[in-house]
């Protein structure tokens, strides 16, 4: 019950938008206003009295208009009024009344899954107490809720009720199902983010890392589309609280660590400067020989991003994976290990491999759109248009290639450029790059030879 209580109260939909058959929207506020004016009754009796008025023009309403499409508002204000009602007088009739007044608002369209939620978990458990239900069978049979919920205004909201209610009982399997479905239907929410780090105490979870920030030349990058396939370590620093000289030392480990632990292409940092310097803090690592991107965090610490992802003194930093997620857990101390052994420990994480890192970048980059799996590449039948084709792939037909099309030498050389799998994860980072590079120069000699070539 304390959770219902804390649930809240909803506001109604917008009102004053008759349609044919509804419920006058003058009337419902009318009655709503009354209930406001009834809580406010200097004493019980009078509040008892004014309530029960309440009811009984609500349930006129809903008899003169039983099919109104909008009676479900006026349900919500039965739903309030006799809840109300309930705790100043806990007789079995008021108790009867009032659960039927749920049913009714249960029943209620999606399109008032906010109204209904209230008496969708009280009904809930009140069935569990009536089938003598344990804590956790009383906090399982919120599931189909959440499921009934999905794809609603409310569905986030009936997930924090489930797992407060599951913390509350201790149904541990409930509460990481339940983190299941926010990480698929929430990924980057970050109240439902700040909510988890305060109630899981000190669990630590996964949630993507999302957010846009500008660089020092004022242009912007984007968290985590930008840094996929590599580790990357948000460095937030300040001018202040000896920020620069804890940089000092990161910088002077780092460019020890880059060459011994071979950090190229799958370890990076990126400067994140809390003092909205215009630069983004540019000018002082270049100045000590650093060649990180840098950000800025606009309003510092108070930033929200910050705030949720963060949630700590300067400096500090911010691990993102391959993948994009970093590990949140409750704010903690700055870690009092040296910045060598630091860079080792995270360097030395299953997703800092390189040829774990090399795979990741090979498929964010969508080389398997250039790359045929079977046979020699053929510029008439592109990987990507064998992807698409239906049928045996030995009867697909091909692309028609005039003459005015792009030769189909430099198509290949272009093509032989990417290196197949599994050969091209234990390539030097080095080499990837390189042919990279070569892949962009024939790539852009190739549009210039042929600019109206069909298939450019």
């Amino acid at each position: 019950m304390a959770v219902l209580a804390g649930a809240g109260v909803w506001a109604l939909p917008a009102m004053g938008q008759d349609q044919a058959g509804s419920i006058s929207g003058d009337e419902i506020t009318a009655l709503d206003g009354k209930l406001a004016e009834a809580g406010e009754a200097a004493s019980a009796a009078r509040k008892k009295l004014a309530i029960r008025r309440v009811i009984r023009e609500g349930e006129a309403l809903i008899e003169k208009h039983p099919t109104a499409p909008n009676r479900y508002e006026v349900l919500d204000i039965l739903f309030r009024s006799q809840q109300v009602l309930v705790s100043l007088d806990n007789s079995a009739a008021n108790r009867k009344a009032f659960l039927a007044t749920c049913e009714k608002l249960a029943a209620a369209p999606n399109e008032y899954a906010a109204l209904r939620l209230d008496a969708d978990l009280l009904l809930t458990q009140a069935k569990s107490a009536r089938e003598g239900a344990d804590s956790h069978a009383r906090s399982d049979a919120l599931r189909p809720l959440v499921e009934r919920y999905r794809d609603t205004d409310v569905e986030a909201k009936v997930i924090r009720i489930a797992m407060i209610m599951a913390l509350e009982l201790g149904n541990t399997r409930l509460v990481n199902d339940l983190r299941k479905v926010v990480a698929q239907r929430f990924p980057g929410d970050m109240d439902l983010i700040n909510f988890q780090r305060e109630k899981l105490a000190g669990q630590v979870f996964g949630a993507p890392f999302i957010g846009t920030f500008q660089r020092g030349d004022g242009k912007s990058v984007r968290f985590p589309m930008d840094f996929l396939g590599t580790t990357t370590v948000l460095y937030c620093w300040s001018k202040e609280n000896d920020g620069e000289e804890d940089l000092k030392a990161l910088a002077a480990a780092w460019k020890r660590a880059k060459v011994e632990l071979n950090a190229a292409g799958r370890f990076q940092f990126v400067g994140m400067n809390m003092d909205d310097l215009p630069d983004a803090g540019e000018g002082i690592l270049r100045g000590l020989g650093l060649d990180w991107q840098a950000l800025k965090m606009p309003e510092g610490q108070d930033n929200p991003i910050y705030q949720t992802y963060v949630n700590r003194e300067t400096p500090t930093i911010l691990i993102v994976s391959p993948t994009g997620y970093v590990a949140l857990y409750q704010s903690g101390g700055r870690s009092n290990r040296a910045y060598e052994r630091r860079l080792q420990s995270m360097m030395a994480s299953m997703w800092t491999r390189p040829r774990y890192s090399s795979q990741l970048q090979s498929v964010f980059s969508g080389e398997f759109l250039v790359m045929s799996p079977q046979g020699d590449f053929d510029p008439a039948a592109p990987p990507e248009y064998k992807s698409m084709a239906s049928g045996d792939a030995a009867k697909q037909g091909k692309l028609p290639r005039p003459a005015a099309s792009v030769p189909e030498d430099k198509l290949r050389a272009i093509q032989e450029c990417f290196i197949d799998p599994p050969f091209r994860y234990r390539t030097p980072h080095d080499q990837i790059i390189a042919n990279y590079e070569k892949a962009d120069g024939l790539c852009r000699a190739a549009i210039a030879a042929h600019p109206d070539a069909p298939d450019l």
